[in-house]
């Protein structure tokens, strides 16, 4: 969550909508902490990631979506470059670069490589 509060805002206030997927009980509710930033924390049975951000997706209020995971540090630039990329690219899905820390587990390592390989398949003259 910190890593989350110290992103750098395009602009305006950003929601935090924060989708427990059946772990240990999180205190719920709305926390507007006056620093721009709302944090919503909606509990669901455990269900996986894609229902969790589907969840997620109708609980938001906001104009547009970023997704992250509990096991991210998303670098504090990222919204930023995130909505740079949205203003010059008009109605298309955008992302961002995604970093294995986890060294050779066969898991990450199989999901670096996919992800690395659809980037450069569909960034193809960008």
């Amino acid at each position: 969550m910190a890593s989350l509060r110290q992103i750098e805002r395009p602009g305006g206030t950003i929601e935090i909508v924060i989708v427990n997927d059946g772990g240990a009980a999180l205190p719920t509710g709305i926390s507007d902490d006056s620093d721009g930033c709302i944090v919503r924390v909606i509990e669901q049975a455990n269900a996986g990631p894609a229902t969790a951000r589907n969840t997620g997706c109708m609980m938001a209020r906001g104009e547009l979506l970023a997704f992250t995971d509990d096991d991210c540090r998303p670098d504090p630039h990222w919204l930023r470059a995130l909505d740079e990329m949205v203003a010059r690219h008009p109605g298309c899905a955008v992302g961002g670069r995604v970093e294995n820390v986890f060294g050779d587990g066969l898991y990450s390592t199989a999901s670096q490589l996919l992800i690395e390989f659809l980037y450069e398949y569909y960034n193809v003259g960008d």
